[in-house]
């Protein structure tokens, strides 16, 4: 992939290319796993209304490759440092990604293993950047059983209710089978299963 097809873009903040040839650089150096990349963003931000404290900057990185994407995001007080820290983090992610090629690509099947344990499951692999023989552990199971269609507003109440960080429902709206998930900013987020039209 050529890296022209990734898109910087500064908001709030002047253009800087020191900090694109910086971020790209940094992504280029694993071409091997850049080479999977199809097209991408990274949005550098200042957040002008939170000057003086850890959240100066937010570096966003977005990389789309075949049948997923890969995306990181971190608040900082240096843009440089950011620059350092997401870039390492994605290209984890996309050596997560190529470990597991085979799978994307349909070569060979996914595997995850009933875990008999409640609670954090082992990430030791996660964090060590080798995913080839690394298995997913499932702790737990829920069934569907409430299809009454619900408004978007009910299910963030049942799911903020229940202590849970997501909600699967029948959208009363559409009448497709959507999840709303509470983003680590405090707000909310709705994805909707829509039927492919053949």
């Amino acid at each position: 992939m050529e890296l022209k097809n990734i898109k910087v873009n500064f908001i709030g903040m002047d253009p800087s290319d020191a900090l694109s040839k910086s971020v790209l650089e940094k992504l280029e150096r694993h071409d091997y796993l850049i080479d999977h990349v199809t097209n991408g963003e990274i949005n550098m931000i200042e957040n002008t209304s939170h000057r003086g404290v850890s959240h100066d900057f937010k570096l966003e990185i977005t990389l789309n490759v075949p049948r997923t994407r890969v995306h990181v995001e971190e608040t900082g007080e240096d843009m440089y440092n950011l620059v350092d820290s997401v870039t390492e983090k994605v290209v984890r992610m996309l050596q997560r990604y190529h470990d597991k090629l085979q799978q994307w690509e349909g070569k060979k099947q996914w595997v995850v293993s009933e875990s008999e344990e409640q609670g954090v499951t082992d990430t030791a692999d996660l964090d060590g950047g080798d995913f080839v023989d690394y298995t997913p552990k499932i702790s737990r199971r829920e069934t569907l059983t409430d299809q009454a269609p619900m408004e978007e507003a009910e299910a963030i109440e049942r799911m903020e209710l229940r202590g849970h960080l997501q909600i699967l429902f029948k959208n009363k709206q559409t009448g497709n089978i959507c999840m709303v998930y509470k983003r680590r900013d405090g707000t909310y987020a709705i994805v909707e299963g829509v039927a492919d039209s053949v």
